[in-house]
């Protein structure tokens, strides 16, 4: 009896083991497919911009919220999404989460003019808020050890920078043998496999003690949305139309009224120790600065390749590669860097070769032989692989754990605010279709200005690090 009962423990325990271990992986492959579905999209619709434009009949303005719609319900959204998936429970945001994603893909897909689409893309952007932390969450939960929790983390992270680094190619192949709209319905294949793997995941518990603060995500959302609609609009409407007077109005109000909120609450979206933190500060500002330069870089080159030189959306995609394929390198080298300079050299480094490529771009962007600007798009893609997973541990490791969370949220909307205002910024630098050329050295050398203005902000805010890192190094054997 006493061996049976033995056995009868053992097969229950393996089974418990295997369960759980089922239960982990099934979460991990729901936190990569939304990780990388997320930044898919923040990106793949830079290519379809042109064949948008022809078929809609749509202008500057229009092409651009195509775009900046996505990211701003994103970023705004994004602030008190990471506290509604600790309040409600990962799997309980999650899915509602994966849900509003794909039923909002399939409005874009079925969209007959600019405008449908581009309020299928706000709903879309609100879906993608809510899966970003609550994918995290689930990817990390009931995970023992801090290694394995480490490991799980960079595959999570991996995953969004292969989505934002391949959906320039990715729709030039889709756009190309397809037609934009299955951009959108891969997106709803892409949700009903999450969601049929997030059944397989543990239930998440609702923690207590964690309150939302509302009205503070209404005015924040007031802001940022303020602040695109006038960059965006402004040309189009002209800048002394009286409605942009207004909506200039009410972002005023409103900054005023989220700072007031703010001290005032118990909950306050950025905790005040926090935002009192240089290294926060630091950091959210190099995100937005770099967001601004990249995501406007891929604006200004879609249209680049697509409407001056006439290409294909397939040639197009195709001529992302030296770009998009170092970001990855850049990705896999920056944390081994990190490890043996720290991680503040490595922002020295990625600004360094992210500025001289974009410097490279300015003066072959003229020349009708692609391979030059192939060439100077090689250090410019490295540059950027190396920052973008830097900026973020660098953060993390800089603040207590207590303040991690509403940290990645502030962090992520600064860079999404960042990635809109870059889109319409340019859209403005670019101006009239006569003048591309022109427009197009103008956001090169506007990117280069934000890479020196990170560079020289890393130099008076995020200094501190690098004593520890030498330490580090000097304890090393190596």
């Amino acid at each position: 009896m006493k061996t049976t009962k033995s056995s009868t423990i053992q097969i229950e325990s393996n089974t418990t083991s295997h369960s759980m271990r089922s239960a982990h992986i099934a979460a991990l492959t729901v936190g990569v497919i939304a990780s990388f579905a997320v930044f898919l999209d923040a990106t793949m619709m830079n290519l379809a911009l042109p064949t948008l434009s022809r078929e809609f009949g749509a202008n500057r303005s229009s092409i651009e919220w195509v775009i900046d719609a996505y990211t701003l319900t994103f970023s705004a959204i994004m602030l008190s999404a990471g506290v509604t998936s600790d309040s409600y429970g990962a799997r309980r945001i999650f899915i509602p989460g994966m849900i509003i994603f794909s039923i909002a893909s399939i409005g874009c897909a079925v969209s007959q003019n600019i405008t449908m689409l581009n309020v299928f893309r706000l709903i879309q952007g609100a879906g993608a808020a809510l899966l970003l932390p609550s994918s995290l969450s689930l990817t990390t939960q009931n995970v023992d050890g801090i290694n394995l929790r480490r490991v799980a983390i960079a595959i999570w992270s991996a995953a969004g920078g292969i989505g934002l680094a391949a959906g320039p190619i990715i729709s030039g192949i889709v756009v190309t043998s397809l037609g934009w709209r299955w951009l959108f319905w891969i997106n709803v294949l892409v949700g009903l496999i999450a969601v049929a793997f997030t059944t397989l995941t543990k239930p998440s518990s609702r923690r207590d003690g964690v309150h939302l603060d509302l009205f503070g995500q209404v005015t924040a959302t007031l802001v940022i949305g303020s602040i695109v609609f006038i960059l965006i609009e402004g040309q189009h409407l002209g800048w002394t139309m009286p409605l942009l007077f207004v909506i200039a109005a009410i972002c005023l109000v409103s900054v005023i009224s989220f700072i007031i909120i703010e001290r005032k609450t118990a909950y306050p979206l950025i905790p005040p120790r926090l935002a009192a933190r240089a290294e926060f500060i630091g950091s959210a500002l190099l995100g937005a600065l770099f967001n601004l330069a990249f995501y406007g870089v891929l604006f200004a080159l879609s249209l680049l390749f697509q409407d001056v030189k006439g290409e294909s959306s397939l040639h197009a995609g195709l001529n992302f590669l030296p770009f998009t394929g170092l970001i990855f390198v850049g990705n896999l080298i920056a944390p081994r860097i990190a490890r043996r300079f720290g991680a503040t050299s490595v922002l020295y480094l990625g600004q360094a070769f992210f500025g001289v490529g974009l410097l490279t771009i300015v003066f072959t962007v003229t020349f009708t032989q692609p391979w030059l600007l192939a060439v100077s798009l090689l250090p410019a893609g490295f540059g950027a692989g190396l920052l973008v997973p830097t900026m973020t541990s660098r953060m993390l490791e800089s603040l207590p754990q207590d303040l991690s969370g509403a940290a990645s949220a502030s962090f992520n909307t600064s860079r999404q605010l960042g990635g809109a205002i870059g889109v319409a910024l340019f859209g403005n630098l670019l101006g009239s279709n006569l003048h591309l050329m022109t427009g197009f050295i103008k956001c090169f050398i506007a990117s280069f200005i934000c890479v020196a203005v990170s560079t020289v902000l890393t130099l008076i805010l995020l200094r501190e690090p690098r004593k520890h890192a030498n330490d580090a190094t000097k304890r090393s054997p190596h």
